[in-house]
């Protein structure tokens, strides 16, 4: 994976909550979470409950978009934590998709003596993908970022931070590791068996 990524500073909890909090928005196939951006009503009431959109309205497009910007936050996520079906093409396609997005939805830099900040500049749903992206450029900034992953159990792909010392988590917690395991057993016990 390249060099050791520290954990993120813990004042940089807040990005991490925001990328986390936008990525961690889709069905899981499980039933344990439902679909948060599958209309302009799911997506404004979300939105809503975080205070991102400064009341302004959204478009179907802007759900769109969305989705989109979330699928390529997914696909960066998987790749860092090795997902075997994440190509490079695939992660190719999403970074030049999160490049576009930067292009799209600006960001303002705050300077001070004690450092800066980086915040959406706009309103509305460009203010949510603007926050969205300040936030994982913050967690890029304080070398956290190969430490955001998402679960490598399908259907799950549930994002989360790897604080394992040695940076190697797969899975988002026990039980999609142990379903990990399991299935590749009944795959090594079939595949033995032909």
């Amino acid at each position: 994976m390249g060099r050791q990524a520290t954990l993120p500073a813990e004042n940089a909890d807040a990005a991490i909550d925001t990328v986390l909090g936008f990525v961690n928005t889709r069905f899981d196939g499980k039933g344990g979470r439902i679909e948060r951006f599958g209309s302009v009503e799911d997506f404004t009431a979300w939105a809503d409950e975080r205070g991102l959109t400064g009341g302004e309205t959204v478009s179907e497009s802007e759900v769109v978009a969305a989705r989109e910007l979330r699928s390529a936050l997914v696909t960066v996520l998987l790749a860092h934590a090795d997902h075997p079906n994440v190509t490079g093409e695939q992660l190719a396609d999403a970074e030049r998709f999160l490049n576009h997005a930067g292009s799209l939805y600006p960001v303002r830099i705050a300077l001070s003596a004690h450092g800066s900040t980086v915040t959406a500049q706009s309103r509305g749903a460009a203010g949510v993908f603007g926050t969205v992206l300040a936030a994982a450029n913050e967690i890029v900034q304080r070398d956290g970022w190969a430490r955001m992953k998402g679960c490598c159990s399908p259907p799950c792909q549930h994002a989360f931070v790897d604080r394992t010392k040695n940076g190697a988590q797969r899975f988002c917690g026990p039980n999609c590791a142990s379903r990990a395991a399991m299935r590749a057993m009944r795959e090594r016990r079939r595949d033995a068996g032909d």
